[in-house]
């Protein structure tokens, strides 16, 4: 298969499917607001392809005297290709409407409340050795 079929097969998904569908989901109606889903979205893609030829490691075999000696096969070029690739959603926050009011409210991961953790621990033993001194 060809780099660049591969390429515009990747192209075609992307082109189908990105958009600010994938960031903001349908809004939702909940009494008179309505709810709009926000995320943050990232792609990685990657193909490569190589080739060499195979290497024979059979010995030439030994011919009697006034025979001619046996050729060996000549080596054949092996290729290969592949690729992957990644899509990536994260929820980031939401909008909230309601009659002529809008507000963003931003959604708290675990990582960012264990970030805040960590960071609250370290400073909390930097002050305490301080005092030490």
């Amino acid at each position: 298969m060809d780099l660049s079929k591969i390429y515009d097969q990747i192209k075609s998904v992307l082109r189908a499917n990105a958009g600010a569908e994938l960031a903001f989901g349908k809004a939702s109606r909940v009494g008179d607001a309505h709810i709009v889903p926000v995320a943050r979205v990232s792609f990685a893609f990657g193909v490569g392809g190589g080739n060499s030829q195979k290497v024979s490691k059979k010995k030439a075999k030994a011919t009697p005297e006034g025979e001619e000696p046996i050729e060996e096969p000549k080596p054949k070029q092996e290729e290969g290709f592949g690729g992957g690739g990644n899509l990536k959603t994260e929820p980031v926050g939401l909008y909230l409407i309601t009659g002529e009011k809008l507000r963003y409210l931003p959604v708290i991961s675990t990582k960012e409340i264990f970030a805040v953790g960590a960071f609250l621990c370290l400073l909390f033993y930097r002050i305490q050795r301080l005092k030490r001194k």
